[in-house]
């Protein structure tokens, strides 16, 4: 079964060829008939397609981004933290030290 897109594209219909398919080659029909359909796509207006796909994963990237920024801040809070406790644990000890003496 052959359906026009409302852009013009020609896509085949994602029902499958008998009703005794599984649901397995049902999705499998399915998924080859999109991937067809993205391909056909791409090729005959490259522009809108990658413009579609930054614009799909502009998101993605931003928080990726974000979670990114934030994970650095947070290693570096604990670097401070570490280095805080190393340093103070140094300072007990040379007290200990000068007790002693």
């Amino acid at each position: 079964m052959v359906n026009f897109h409302k852009s013009g594209f020609r896509r085949r219909s994602a029902i499958p060829f008998s009703s005794d398919c599984g649901v397995a080659n049902w999705r499998m029909i399915d998924l080859k008939a999109w991937a067809e359909y993205v391909v056909e796509w791409a090729a005959k207006d490259p522009y809108g397609f990658l413009t579609t796909v930054i614009l799909a994963l502009t998101p993605l990237f931003i928080a990726s981004a974000l979670l990114s920024w934030k994970l650095a801040k947070m290693i570096e809070a604990r670097d401070r933290e570490q280095k805080r406790k190393q340093k103070r644990q140094e300072n007990i000890a040379r007290a200990k030290r000068l007790k002693k003496d």
